[in-house]
């Protein structure tokens, strides 16, 4: 079995940032281990803006949001997370608890979005 499957997420590389397809429910021993493969595959590639793709699964438990979220937030080994999200709901609820703990995360609809939204925050810090 490949890593892949054995963490139920597909990771890659793409333009300046990791991309990170969710492939089942999350869960926490299971976002424990893809959030430890991202940020071995961040430092490797050295990219600090991940994308994750969680459009198609069922949402996270409690404790896979929790793990995730203190991630998302101590940002160690990334700058930016874009996160691509079905429901509105889920989407608007995701901005404003990034934006009351002052997370640079960020739900979207569509891909071009959060393309555009990495971009810009690489480009803000960089310059």
């Amino acid at each position: 079995m490949s890593t892949a499957q054995t963490l139920q997420s597909d990771f890659r590389v793409e333009h300046d940032w990791l991309v990170v397809v969710t492939t089942a429910q999350p869960s926490g021993p299971g976002t424990g281990a893809v959030l430890a493969e991202a940020d071995r595959l961040l430092q490797q590639h050295g990219v600090r803006g991940v994308l994750f793709d969680t459009r198609g699964v069922l949402p996270p438990t409690e404790d896979a949001r929790r793990l995730w979220w203190a991630w998302a937030e101590a940002g160690v080994h990334h700058d930016a997370v874009a996160l691509l999200v079905e429901s509105e709901l889920t989407r608007i609820s995701g901005n404003m608890t990034a934006m009351s703990r002052g997370a640079k995360v960020r739900s979207f609809h569509v891909w071009a979005d959060a393309e555009a939204w990495l971009r810009a925050v690489a480009a803000a810090q960089s310059g």
